[in-house]
């Protein structure tokens, strides 16, 4: 890459952003805020922590003499400011989430924060030398970059806290909206001053049902500094609004053509709640070059639950199961012979990921119904139609002893298990569940599982 195309490369990036940032409004309000930012933020311990961070992630990088993706996760410098900045992000996020929407939250805040920090220590490595190759002495590349560390981790970074308010409160209204649309339906509502922009004046009391696909795309905010929102309110006393016609309105407030020939706010077209994301997927920094690589490094650092079906049947079962499972595992066949069979029948079944401890957040999405009952910290392998099984096998060639210990580890997960075969009678079995049972363990339901068959033998 010639030295000199970086040098405009970010040019125009940075003319793009501060657009997007401080000038879209035009209202004297708006004109004025990018000058109170420096005033308003140095003060916040959150944001000077940020600034501490870019500045020694600069200097390892001039120290390093270079800078690929692949470093960013791995130099700890680089790590701190990606935490850093994530703080700030994630302090936005309301503390009445519940644990799965701020899991996924989260997840997007860190990923954001990834690739803001690739943009600048990129845009910073093409500060090691200048035009005609020489390399740059400290003292001038320190120049730039302290100037680049305020514009990337204090100007743009409260434009990006403020938008990540306004999302995290519009995901958790939109976890609360209540399902039934025949009382209920959402209503468009600006902030009701002179600081609204005119193209969201003209969404205001757009009416529908949670249900319609103008709020999949144009749920607020539907901008930086956005500070517009949906309501709840009675179907009784409002009429319902024509979807076609505010869907077009909605096109025409999220519309704004670059010389690019490129729109640039049809990154907003989104909705925070359903999409469960903090910040436009399609965000500025994700189109820098390498975002592909940090993305990919960062699913190395960041547990990503992403159920996918992996199976479906005609009747509707299906088995659902996230990249997280060890797919490896000496038991998995087994679970999933377990979970085909059960989806066989019409069921959903999802086969549950192993995490390295119950602290994980994670956790609490995946085991929420395990949170204040005795198996809270225990992992069991499968979830039927949202409830959990663990299943059990053996290797040792004494079937009584086998069976015994299936039932005691078993049981030790979850009070609904999934057992091997074994070369035992029934009256045994009975008497082993009889026994547990008069000692206070629970068992609600006990299958056995013989080759890809299975039969329910308790109770």
């Amino acid at each position: 890459m010639p030295h000199e195309l970086p040098e405009r490369y970010f040019q125009a990036f940075h003319h793009s952003l501060q657009f997007q940032y401080f000038t879209e409004c035009g209202c004297s309000y708006c004109q004025s805020h990018k000058a109170e930012l420096s005033a308003n933020n140095t003060n916040k311990k959150s944001f000077k922590k940020v600034l501490n961070a870019g500045e020694k992630a600069f200097k390892r990088l001039f120290a390093n003499k270079n800078y690929k993706p692949e470093d960013l996760f791995k130099m700890p410098e680089y790590k701190a400011l990606i935490d850093e900045t994530a703080k700030v992000f994630n302090s936005a996020i309301a503390y009445e989430v519940s644990d799965t929407m701020r899991y996924y939250l989260e997840q997007d805040v860190f990923v954001f924060s990834g690739l803001k920090t690739h943009a600048q220590l990129t845009e910073a490595r093409s500060y090691l030398k200048d035009k005609e190759g020489n390399v740059t002495p400290y003292y001038k590349f320190e120049q730039k970059v302290l100037k680049l560390n305020k514009t990337y981790n204090q100007n743009y970074l409260q434009a990006e806290y403020e938008f990540a308010i306004h999302s995290a409160q519009s995901a958790e209204r939109w976890e609360n909206l209540q399902d039934n649309e025949e009382r209920y339906l959402l209503q468009y509502r600006t902030a009701g001053d002179n600081r609204v922009r005119a193209e969201h004046q003209e969404l205001a009391g757009i009416t529908l049902p949670k249900s319609d696909s103008f709020w999949s795309c144009y749920t607020p905010p539907n901008g930086w500094r956005c500070r517009c929102l949906a309501v709840e309110v009675l179907a009784r006393e409002h009429k319902k609004s024509n979807s076609k016609e505010a869907i077009k309105k909605g096109e025409a407030a999220t519309t704004q053509i670059g010389s690019n020939g490129k729109n640039k706010l049809a990154m907003f077209r989104f909705n925070p709640g359903i999409d469960k994301k903090v910040f436009p997927p399609k965000n500025s920094y994700s189109k820098i070059v390498g975002a592909d690589r940090v993305l990919k490094e960062a699913g190395k650092y960041h547990k990503t639950y992403n159920p996918k079906a992996i199976r479906e049947y005609k009747n509707g079962g299906k088995i659902i199961q996230c990249d997280l499972v060890d797919t490896q595992a000496n038991d998995y066949e087994r679970v999933l012979k377990v979970a085909d069979f059960w989806a066989k029948q019409g069921d959903t079944v999802e086969i549950m990921p192993k995490l390295d401890t119950y602290k994980d957040r994670l956790y609490n999405v995946l085991y929420k119904d395990l949170i204040g009952t005795k198996y809270f910290g225990k992992m069991p392998d499968l979830k039927r139609n949202g409830i959990l099984y663990e299943h059990e096998g053996f290797r040792t060639k004494k079937h009584k002893n086998a069976l015994s210990k299936m039932l005691s580890r078993g049981l030790k997960q979850s009070d609904k298990i999934v057992i091997d075969k074994v070369d035992c009678t029934d009256n045994y079995l009975n008497k082993l569940i009889k026994f547990r049972k008069h000692e206070g363990i629970d068992i609600t339901e006990l299958w056995i599982l013989d080759g890809s068959n299975m039969y329910k033998f308790y109770p």
